[in-house]
């Protein structure tokens, strides 16, 4: 769903996020898609004052990462794990402890929206994805890409399609930063420039 994704990433950049208090009408069990598409549709935010901007710059979440770990990072928004019903996962290893730890804060952010889906009865926010972190990372950093290892049950092909996924993620989220003036941007800029190569660029 593009507007759970939307606010998701809203705090992901940010530092803080909208408090959603839609008078969303509980009373009644039947189809409630139209109410909810419409509040959805009217709901608008306040521009954030100059306090709320200097409290929430301090506390963004992606701020200090390099290219390879934000674009690790944000392959957890932007890809999708294959075979989610393989059975028990290994424990997971992540690159560097920097992305380690916005993966387990993205986590904590994907269950609190999840959790307010939910409560609406419109479970539509994907979990976050793994299967590629490393490989977004390996790639950014200037790997080869015959030389990055597959991730389980992933061939050459599904991972050149995530990464390009990635790659247009990046893309948009630099436009739009760049239109925001959000402080971010530079270090979304160099992610992009980093993915950019090979068979990985514009078309």
């Amino acid at each position: 769903d593009v507007y759970s994704l939307g606010l998701l990433m809203y705090e992901l950049f940010t530092g803080g996020g909208p408090h959603l208090t839609a008078p969303w009408n509980t009373d009644e069990q039947g189809d409630r898609r139209e109410e909810h598409y419409r509040l959805k549709q009217s709901l608008r935010f306040a521009p954030p004052s100059e306090v709320q901007n200097e409290i929430r710059f301090d506390h963004r979440w992606l701020d200090g990462l390099v290219p390879a770990d934000l674009c690790a990072s944000l392959a957890m928004l932007a890809t999708e794990d294959r075979g989610r019903d393989r059975g028990p996962r290994q424990v997971r290893r992540y690159p560097t402890p920097a992305v380690g730890q916005t993966a387990r804060l993205l986590r904590a952010l994907y269950f609190r929206f999840a959790d307010l889906e939910q409560d609406l009865d419109e479970p539509n926010l994907r979990p976050p994805a793994y299967d590629y972190i490393d490989f977004a990372h390996r790639w950014a950093s200037g790997e080869a890409m015959d030389a990055i290892p597959l991730p389980p049950n992933v061939d050459i092909g599904d991972a050149i399609k995530a990464m390009k996924g990635l790659y247009s993620m990046l893309r948009q989220l630099e436009f739009a930063l760049r239109q925001a003036k959000l402080p971010l941007h530079g270090s979304i800029r160099e992610a992009v420039q980093a993915m950019e190569r090979d068979v990985i660029k514009r078309t």
